[in-house]
């Protein structure tokens, strides 16, 4: 487990009298090439509740994912066809991610909580076949083709604001 540690000074929580947390627990290991490999240990999957499976085709569209509780919500991509050009995007109230193809990369972004400005993160992909994406009350992880490359992040979703996370895809020709 680690400790994503940034911008501490300005969580919403300071004013509840707490600011840390942990991520959620994972299995490490390195694969043939030698990359690090993060998954989410199997047991959080003994602790599920109202499971819901969806499967839709995402053409020229946005799909709203119904989710229960979006401060407390398991959410696992698969199959993304990745052909071409095209912007895979997913969105979570504030935070988005998307991959632009031509790019090669998948950016993960969100307003910063001390100026509303947006933080950029990304990671060089060539190929992205499933998210596996974690929200608590006060963080989101995402991990990316079977946990070869992870984005954990502090966030708050609000409970005023109980948007589904939504999935869109637009191919260009």
């Amino acid at each position: 487990m680690g400790v994503p540690d940034q911008g501490e000074e300005h969580h919403p929580t300071i004013s509840y009298q707490w600011i840390h947390c942990l991520t959620i627990p994972r299995e490490l290991r390195l694969d043939e090439d030698g990359h690090l490999i993060q998954k989410p240990v199997s047991e959080l999957q003994s602790m599920r509740t109202n499971e819901q499976e969806h499967v839709f085709h995402i053409k020229r569209s946005v799909h709203s994912i119904p989710v229960e509780d979006i401060t407390s919500a398991e959410v696992f991509i698969d199959q993304i066809d990745t052909q071409k050009r095209f912007l895979n995007a997913v969105s979570v109230q504030q935070h988005a991610s998307s991959m632009i193809k031509e790019e090669g990369k998948l950016t993960l972004e969100r307003d910063r909580f001390e100026d509303r400005s947006k933080e950029v993160r990304e990671v060089v992909i060539e190929e992205l076949h499933d998210l596996h994406i974690f929200i608590d009350s006060s963080s989101i992880e995402i991990f990316l083709n079977g946990g070869r490359e992870v984005f954990t992040a502090r966030y708050f979703p609000s409970r005023e604001i109980n948007r589904s996370p939504s999935v869109a895809e637009m191919k260009q020709s």
